[in-house]
Parts: structure tokens; sequence; C-alpha cells
């Protein structure tokens, strides 16, 4: 395991206690909700499969599971599946289609096969308004081409990444704008062009007190919402009710529940590989595509990737604790040609 890994788990177990005896104090306190809600106590579980597949070197498995995965995606569009959201379930599958294509190209098998899924899950987040999916592909293969072709130029590297943190913030600050203009760029009409992010960095940050902006409201915190109080009070049966559990953006999402304090714990292993397999172990294809695809959830959390114990969070901490393996093994390889 990494040199801090011991020090960062009692860290992270001794957040999760006192987020707990926060929850036990708060007068909401529902049981139920705390252990069996995926965005409770829940969301916290998906960091421990890090360590899992830290010590696993065998990805047929997974490969064969994330294949599996991409079929059920297929037959979303095929088979309609009654529920509340729509294409819902065409959407969590979705998030095995990069991971299955990373593979795919490393292995040389199915190849054509990943690519046309790539082609696909670009058309499925345009008909089915999951816009999140089609940023996901545009920033991975920015990021994919861009920095294989200077995979050696470390400085090169550096203002690449520089340059995508840059394109989150300006999207953030200019959603409506661009969205109106893609939306006028594919010329689908009833494609969603509405900004339904930005303004809920504005409704937490100002509903959180200073403290709470360090140390959240715990795993079972709310935060109130002008917005969708404005929604009841005009009749409007569109949104959540006006004291929500949960925000659609990832970053928030963390902040609510256990404030920055949270997301730095939360985030740092998938930052540590991140950086570590793409700027020192770009020869490593495996943990180099990796890198790039950990990085890629890890900006789009500023937009959605709501942390919660899924499908999409335990395969992102599972590849990053299968990169951070390879890269070790690497390592030991290296050593021992040396002596």
């Amino acid at each position: 395991m990494p040199s801090f890994y011991s020090i960062f788990i009692v860290l992270y177990l001794f957040f999760i206690l006192v987020n707990i005896f926060t929850d036990l104090t708060n007068p909401a306190l529902n049981i139920v909700t705390l252990i069996n809600n995926p965005q409770a106590m829940l969301s916290a579980v998906p960091v421990f499969i890090f360590s899992v597949s830290a010590n696993n070197e065998d990805l047929s498995k997974v490969y064969n599971l994330f294949k599996a995965v991409c079929i059920i995606f297929l037959l979303t569009w095929i088979i309609p599946i009654p529920g509340r959201i729509p294409f819902y379930q065409g959407f969590i599958a979705s998030h095995a289609i990069i991971p299955f294509f990373i593979i795919s190209l490393i292995e040389k098998r199915r190849l054509p096969m990943a690519i046309a899924l790539v082609g696909l899950v670009a058309v499925f987040s345009v008909f089915s308004d999951y816009r999140i999916v089609l940023l996901k592909v545009l920033v991975f293969f920015s990021f994919f081409f861009s920095l294989k072709f200077f995979k050696s130029n470390w400085f090169i590297k550096l203002i690449i990444i520089l340059i995508g943190c840059s394109f989150i913030y300006f999207m953030l600050n200019n959603l409506a704008d661009l969205l109106d203009f893609f939306k006028d760029f594919i010329g689908k009409k009833d494609f969603d062009s509405n900004d339904t992010r930005s303004f809920l960095y504005q409704e937490l940050f100002e509903d959180l007190k200073k403290s709470e902006l360090f140390l959240g409201r715990g795993f079972l915190g709310t935060y109130f919402s002008p917005y969708f109080l404005m929604l009841i009070e005009q009749s409007i049966d569109d949104g959540d009710f006006y004291q929500r559990f949960g925000v659609e953006v990832g970053f928030l999402q963390l902040v609510l529940k256990g404030g920055l304090a949270y997301y730095f714990l939360y985030t740092l292993p998938l930052w540590y590989v991140a950086i570590k397999s793409i700027f020192w172990h770009p020869d490593l294809k495996i943990a180099f595509y990796f890198g790039i695809y950990i990085l890629t959830e890890l900006l789009l959390m500023f937009f959605e990737n709501i942390p919660y114990f899924s499908f999409q969070f335990s395969i992102l901490f599972f590849l990053a604790g299968y990169a951070y393996r390879m890269i070790y093994l690497e390592k030991l390889v290296k050593s021992y040609v040396l002596k």
C-alpha cells in the first residue's frame, strides 16, 4: 500500500465516527436512513475497495463484468425497463464503457466493439438528456489523445491538465451559454439546455456556516434550497422537497455531508493515483489510461458524479487500486533488475 495509506485509513475511520456522532445528535435522526441509504453512511464504503484491488493482479473477471454491463447497456435501448427516471438503467450501465474500452485497447481484444460502444454512449447521452455522459466522453478523450501525445513531456502534461481544470471552471461560470451553443450545434430542439448546476453552489454555500464548510452536517445532513421552495409555492411538481438530503454535484455532496475534510479524505487515493500514473508512469499503459479516466471522473465531480455506494464509485476506486498495484509491481521489477 502507499506509504501514507495507514495514516490515511485511520483518519478516514476517525472521520466516519465523528460524522456518525453528528448524526446521532441530529434532531432528525433516522437510523434506517443512516444505515441503508446509499447516499448516507454507505457513501463512505467505496473508498475501502481501493485496498482490495491494490492486492489484485487479475483483470479478467472485472473485464468480463464490464462486458456484461455493456451488453446490458445495449439491451436497455431495446427492452424498455419501467422506472421513475427514464433511461436510468442505461445511464448506470454506461459507466462501464470507458473502462471496457481501456482494457480492450491494452489487451487488443474486442476493440471494434469497445469503439462502437463509445460512439453509442455519446448518442445515448443526447437522446436521453444525460448530458454528463457525453461530457465524460469528450473530457476523457481530450485528455487521452493530448496526454498520450505528450506523455514524455512532464511540463506540457501539466499545462494540458491546467487547461482542462480551467475549462471546467469556465463551464461552471458560463454553463447556460455553452449548453445553448451545443443545442444549436446538434440541432436537437428538445435537448435540455437549462443550467441546473451552477446555482447549487450559491445555495449550499449560503446555507452552510463557516464551521460546517470544513466538517459538514453529517451523513444525514440536509440543506435549504430557495429554488425548490419556489417551485412548491408555484405548485410546480418538477423538483425535490426544499429541505434537500442530497446535491446533484459530487463536490457539493461531499461538502454537505462532511465538509472540505470529507472531500479531501474521499478523493485523496484517487488524486494520488491519477497524478502518479500520469506524470511518473506514462509508459505503463494500463495505469496511465486508468489515471486519465480517474482524473476525468474527479473533474466531473464539480458538475455531477454524486459519491454514493454505487457501481460507478465502486469501479472507480477498484481501478485506482489496480493502477497503483501495477505501478508497485513495475517498481519491484525495476529494483530487481538493478540488483
